[in-house]
């Protein structure tokens, strides 16, 4: 006798389940078609199937699309003041408008142009301190220095407040990815051998003792941390 026939619900959904398997192969060589197919299937596959693919999509459209004529058509717009409220020009962020997929787009493009300014710092700071033996001015190291620590502090604080006050999955999965690039950028900023080396032509040279006391401290404090961490 034949063998009774597996569940149709069963049978419907293997055919998806494929699909699934077969995304996560194309992923890295058709990611344009890769992330429509999974918006398609997004309407028809059970809830149970969705997050998966959900995670799958969100992996897909993360693929950079170097080389193709196709990608300034479809990589999507950088984030802006408007359509982020992590990057507003702020004292008080818009904490109501501010969602968890709000989190990476900002810290990334901040952590980007962060790093970028970093670089431009130290070949500045190289530069200057090569062909003199006069020591760069406070304004000239600590005003871009303390705009860097906002430029990244201010919304990576903001979105770990949120996290505390507000926890859900989308917070934790951002703070997860998140933290080790911050972590990265902080030692890299930490450990920058031509900003050590400004503060420590500052702090040697005669017009020191004649700073205000806020500013000497803060070129001291700079210094000892820069110190601890093993520069020097």
């Amino acid at each position: 006798s034949r063998g009774s026939a597996p569940p149709r619900s069963c049978c419907m959904h293997e055919p998806r389940r494929g699909w699934i398997k077969q995304l996560a192969n194309i992923r890295t060589m058709m990611p344009i078609v890769a992330t429509v197919f999974a918006t398609l299937l997004l309407q028809v596959l059970p809830v149970s199937s969705r997050q998966v693919l959900r995670q799958l999509q969100l992996g897909v459209e993360g693929v950079a699309l170097r080389g193709s004529s196709f990608a300034t058509i479809f990589e999507k717009p950088p984030p802006t003041e408007e359509t982020n409220p992590l990057l507003a020009s702020i004292d008080l962020p818009a904490f109501a408008a501010t969602r968890p997929e709000h989190a990476v787009p900002a810290m990334t493009l901040r952590l980007q142009q962060a790093e970028a300014e970093l670089r431009r710092i130290e070949a500045y700071l190289s530069a200057n301190l090569a062909k003199s033996d006069a020591s760069v001015s406070y304004d000239e190291l600590m005003t871009p220095l303390e705009q860097l620590y906002v430029s990244i502090g201010q919304p990576w604080d903001f979105v770990n407040h949120l996290k505390s006050v507000k926890d859900s999955p989308g917070y934790r999965e951002a703070v997860e990815t998140l933290q080790p690039k911050v972590i990265v950028f902080y030692q890299n900023l930490s450990q920058s051998k031509p900003i050590y080396n400004a503060l420590l032509r500052i702090s040697e040279s005669p017009d020191f003792a004649k700073m205000p006391e806020a500013r000497r401290r803060i070129v001291e404090g700079e210094l000892l941390d820069r110190k601890l961490g093993g520069v020097g």
